[in-house]
C-alpha cells in the first residue's frame, strides 16, 4: 500500500513535521476515524489506558493558523489527567466570569465556579500530535473510512487511500485506488458534521431550527485585558467578545442579513457599532475573519454495536459556548474508558449504549429539544426572553450549567 500516514514528531509542534512512515494496521483494539481535536484526544486517552490505536483522516495535516477557541473547566480537568492542560494555560487566557448583555443593557455578570481558557485551537491541536508522537501513535491521513461491516466481536471497516490532489499532471493515467481492510474491536468516528460513519451506520442527524450564520473576527486589542466573556444578545441574535493572549480578541456575530458580504473591517465596524458599542474601535488590520454556518444537527443515536460517535459526527451547535467540541471531548474520555473496561472484561458491551443514551439526553436539553424551561421564584425580568438563547452560549455543561442557569433562575428539565 503506498501509505500516506505521518507520525507527528515533536519540537515546534508543526504539524509539517514528519517522522516514519507507518503501515495501517491490519488489526487494532480502536480505530479512530477523524484527526481534529476529539480524534486526537480519543486516541491518545485509548493509547494511554493501553488499547493499540489506529488513526485515520480523509484530509490532509492542517497548516493554517486556525482560530481560537474555549476549553471549559472540565475539559481543563481532562487534560490535565493527560498532563497537557498546563502548557495550554501558557499560551492561553483564563476567563472567570461572564457577563450578560440585553439589547445593549447589561444584566447579569455570572462568576464561573472554574475559568475557562480562550486558547487557538492549534494548539490544543499540536499538544495532541506531541503526546501522540510520544506514545508511538502514527496518525494515517489521506484514508477515507468508506464502509463499515458492525457486528459480532469486531468490526471490519474498508479503508481507500484518497489520491492526493490535484492529480500529477505529467501522468496521463488515473490515480490508483487503494483499498484495505481494518479490524477493529471498536470504531470511534469523530469525523465532523459530514460524518463518513454515521454515514455507513445509516443514523441520520436531524435538523434543528435551520442554519445559524455568523461573522467571526479575530485581530489586536488595545484595551487593557480583562478576564471576562462578554456574551450580548439583541432580540434572537447572539454575539460575544472573548479576550485571548497577546493582546486580541475574538468577536463573533451572529447574522440574519448580509451573509454574502465579506468579513472585513467595514463589516467589523458596522456589526460593533451596533451589536457591541462598549467595545473599542477595531484596528485597522484584522489577524482573521470569517462568514461561518453552522448546521444545528443531533444524530438520532450516537451509535450502536462496536461503532460509535463523538463530537461534531454527533451534534453540532452554536459556536458561542464552544459546547460542541468540549462535550464531545468529555464523550471521546467516557467511550474509551468503556473500551477499556470492555477490553479488560470489566464492563459489559452494553455500557457503551447506555454511556450514548446519557450523552444524547445531555444534547436535547443544550439544543432544547424534549426539554421544559422553569422560571425560579425571583427569576430577573429578561429571563423568559433569553432562556432558551442562554443554554448553548454558555461556555459550559452538565451540572456546571445546571448550577449557573439556577444562579440565573432558570431550571431545565
Amino acid at each position: 500500500m503506498d501509505d500516506s500516514s505521518v507520525m507527528p514528531a515533536s519540537g515546534d509542534g508543526s504539524n509539517a513535521e514528519r517522522g516514519r512512515a507507518s503501515e495501517l494496521p491490519a488489526s487494532v483494539e480502536l480505530l479512530v476515524v477523524g484527526a481534529g481535536p476529539v480524534g486526537l484526544f480519543t486516541a491518545l486517552r485509548a493509547a494511554r489506558q493501553g488499547l493499540s490505536v489506529g488513526v485515520i483522516d480523509e484530509g490532509l495535516p492542517r497548516e493554517e493558523r486556525g482560530h481560537a477557541t474555549l476549553l471549559h473547566a472540565r475539559t481543563l480537568r481532562l487534560l490535565a489527567e493527560l498532563d497537557l492542560a498546563d502548557g495550554l494555560k501558557r499560551c492561553g487566557q483564563l476567563l472567570s466570569s461572564v457577563s450578560l448583555s440585553l439589547d445593549g443593557k447589561q444584566t447579569s455578570t455570572l462568576a464561573l465556579t472554574e475559568p475557562v481558557l480562550a486558547v487557538p485551537q492549534r494548539e490544543l491541536e499540536f499538544a495532541l500530535h506531541d503526546a501522540l508522537s510520544r506514545e508511538g501513535v502514527a496518525l494515517h491521513y489521506l484514508h477515507r473510512a468508506t464502509t463499515i461491516r458492525n457486528g459480532g466481536d469486531r468490526a471490519e471497516v474498508s479503508v481507500m487511500r484518497v489520491p492526493a490532489w490535484p492529480p500529477d499532471a505529467s501522468s496521463d493515467q488515473p490515480p490508483d485506488v487503494d483499498c484495505s481492510l481494518v479490524a477493529a474491536e471498536f470504531v470511534v468516528g469523530a469525523d465532523g458534521h459530514a460524518s463518513q460513519v454515521r454515514a455507513a451506520l445509516g443514523i441520520e442527524a436531524v435538523r434543528l431550527e435551520g442554519i445559524e450564520t455568523y461573522s467571526i473576527f479575530e485581530l489586536e486589542d488595545d484595551r487593557p485585558p480583562r478576564d471576562v466573556l462578554d456574551l450580548v444578545f439583541h432580540g434572537e441574535l447572539g454575539s460575544s467578545r472573548i479576550p485571548l493572549a497577546n493582546g486580541r480578541v475574538r468577536l463573533s456575530f451572529q447574522i440574519l442579513s448580509g451573509l454574502s458580504e465579506p468579513a472585513d473591517g467595514a463589516r467589523l465596524a458596522e456589526l460593533v457599532s451596533s451589536r457591541m458599542a462598549f467595545a473599542a474601535p477595531p484596528p485597522r488590520a484584522i489577524d482573521f475573519g470569517t462568514v461561518t454556518h453552522f448546521d444545528r444537527r443531533l444524530a438520532r443515536v450516537f451509535g450502536r454495536g462496536r461503532v460509535w460517535l463523538a463530537g461534531d459526527a454527533a451534534h453540532v451547535t452554536s459556536p458561542l459556548g464552544a459546547q460542541s467540541l468540549n462535550l464531545g471531548l468529555a464523550e471521546a474520555a467516557g467511550l474509551v474508558q468503556r473500551i477499556a473496561d470492555r477490553a479488560q472484561g470489566r464492563a459489559r458491551l452494553d455500557n457503551l449504549a447506555l454511556f450514548a443514551q446519557q450523552q444524547q439526553r445531555e444534547w436535547q436539553k443544550l439544543l432544547g429539544v424534549n426539554v421544559l424551561f422553569s422560571l425560579l421564584p425571583g427569576a430577573p425580568g429578561w429571563v423568559p426572553n433569553l432562556a432558551r438563547r442562554l443554554v448553548p452560549a454558555l461556555p459550559l455543561s452538565g451540572a456546571e450549567l445546571d448550577r449557573a442557569l439556577r444562579s440565573l433562575g432558570i431550571a431545565l428539565y
